[in-house]
């Protein structure tokens, strides 16, 4: 007999609440996603969310969508999961 909660989150709901915390470290104005790697064991590997990359400083490049492409973030911007990895 056990008193045990039974109303707690699955792993996956877990894991992606962890994701979307992540994701609220980005500095994008207009994107913010974050990820989680998670093992099969249900441990965290890494996070990670979509900006610059490591060492490169928020304030040094463009954060907006338009205009040529060394004017907008996108020539500069890594993924989640890239930076997660990296």
């Amino acid at each position: 007999m056990s008193d045990k909660r039974e109303d707690y989150i699955s792993w996956d709901e877990y894991f992606m609440g962890v994701a979307e915390l992540s994701a609220m470290r980005s500095k994008d104005p207009h994107t913010q996603v974050g990820c989680c790697i998670v093992s099969e064991d249900h441990k965290i590997l890494s996070m990670g969310y979509n900006g610059f990359p490591r060492g490169c400083s928020d304030d040094d490049f463009p954060w907006k969508r338009e205009g040529p492409p060394l004017e907008n973030k996108y020539f500069y911007t890594t993924h989640s999961e890239l930076n997660a990895i990296l």
